[in-house]
């Protein structure tokens, strides 16, 4: 296996592509599965791309010239071109830094990335062959090219990542549960209700309305705007736009389907059916997205949410609070008195009370349609739950199986 068999382009490609000329001429080299080639090819430039075996790139993709060369033992199969950019990434034969060098254009970009010295305390390459000195790749281009930008520092530890993967989110559930048996007050509090608000809100800003959340109530005008739709519609465009560019056509699924929903909830439902959904939405869609809080630890491992270690925060946060929430529903399929039935000081009524009264809701339609939310909202959980794993898992192996 190849560690060029991952599809993603790398962060450090994808920051810097942008700096290149547009339409301009880009060079992949050890171009492997084609993840790079294809990336840029999208951007709109004319990409060559060069490898030993040509196999591993898959099928031709349109915009790229693919090469089978051996760089390391035969001729440079690019003699006399120049490219407006060149990228290597996990791969160093270094008597070849001088012929890319060389083979940049004035003011051409060289996007370079790979493994370093101390790489071998996680894993594979551990040879030094394979891996950069300190400094190493500044001085190869010291005094003829610019440095705009360089970074030397650890990344990720595959063996060590899928570990956590795999025992993160059911660690924290569990965690979350004795929480809840031990201080379900406390937990409630500092968990549970800022989602809950926040259920409301999103509910309220895909049905049209302004929303604010605070801790303890969410303020809702009693009638829908347009900057909010116009905002929102705007955000998930811009989303599907940048999630197409990068190549993620789940993420491009999964915001079309909101902006359906979002167009279906503000320009279809009535006002009262809109009231209604965001009054159900404060425990209803507060799961959703408490369910998304823990399912973020496997997403964004290129950002500061995997390098600052904010995603133990946000599952953390994510697992009590949706622990908080669906503990209630699914015990009140057994005792009613969970439920509550009341008023807020401030507020009114409380969701389930209003639900009941105010739109003829029964309890146990009530109990039902808040346990069968949290039922899906566990199975897709657990779909990206094996996702994740398994991901974290063949790149693990893909990095044990690369020889030094």
């Amino acid at each position: 296996m190849d560690p060029h068999a991952e599809t993603a382009p790398s962060q450090w490609v994808e920051r810097w592509a942008s700096a290149i000329r547009p339409g301009g001429e880009v060079l992949d080299v050890a171009s492997g599965s084609g993840r790079h080639a294809r990336f840029l090819a999208r951007l709109g430039f004319e990409v060559d791309a060069v490898d030993r075996d040509a196999a591993a790139f898959g099928d031709p993709a349109p915009g790229v010239r693919l090469v089978e060369a051996d760089i390391e033992a035969g001729p440079w199969p690019y003699a006399g071109r120049r490219f407006d950019a060149i990228v290597v990434t996990n791969y160093l034969h270094r008597p070849l830094l001088p012929v890319l060098v060389a083979s940049l254009e004035p003011g051409g970009l060289l996007i370079y990335e790979t493994f370093a010295r101390g790489n071998e305390r996680f894993g594979k390459p551990s040879n030094p062959a394979f891996l950069l000195a300190p400094g190493e790749l500044l001085e190869a281009v010291r005094g003829r090219l610019r440095v705009v930008a360089y970074e030397d520092r650890v990344v990720d530890d595959p063996q060590l990542e899928w570990k956590f993967c795999a025992a993160a989110i059911p660690a924290a559930l569990a965690l979350a549960i004795f929480f809840h048996w031990l201080m379900p007050g406390l937990q409630r509090i500092v968990f549970g209700m800022p989602v809950h608000e926040l259920g409301h809100a999103v509910s309220a800003w895909l049905c049209g309305y302004f929303a604010i959340p605070t801790l303890w109530k969410t303020l809702i005008p009693e009638s829908r705007g347009f900057v909010v739709p116009l905002a929102l519609a705007a955000g998930i465009a811009i989303g599907i736009y940048r999630a197409w560019m990068a190549d993620r056509p789940l993420y491009v699924v999964l915001l079309v389907a909101l902006a359906a929903m979002q167009g279906f909830c503000t320009l279809v439902i009535s006002g009262e059916s809109a009231e209604m959904l965001f009054t159900f939405g404060g425990d209803g869609l507060g799961m959703v997205i408490a369910a998304a809080l823990m399912a973020s630890f496997f997403v964004g491992k290129r950002t500061q949410l995997y390098r600052g270690s904010v995603r133990w925060g946000l599952l953390v946060i994510g697992a009590a609070a949706f622990v908080d929430m669906y503990a209630t529903w699914w015990m009140a399929q057994w005792n009613a008195d969970l439920i509550a039935f009341g008023e807020n000081e401030g507020s009114g009524l409380s969701d389930p009370l209003k639900l009941v009264e105010e739109y003829g809701w029964s309890t146990s339609t009530l109990v039902r349609r808040y346990v069968v939310v949290g039922a899906a909202t566990l199975a897709a959980l657990a779909a990206v739950y094996v996702w994740g794993v398994r991901r974290a898992l063949r790149k693990a192996r893909v990095t044990a199986r690369v020889t030094g």
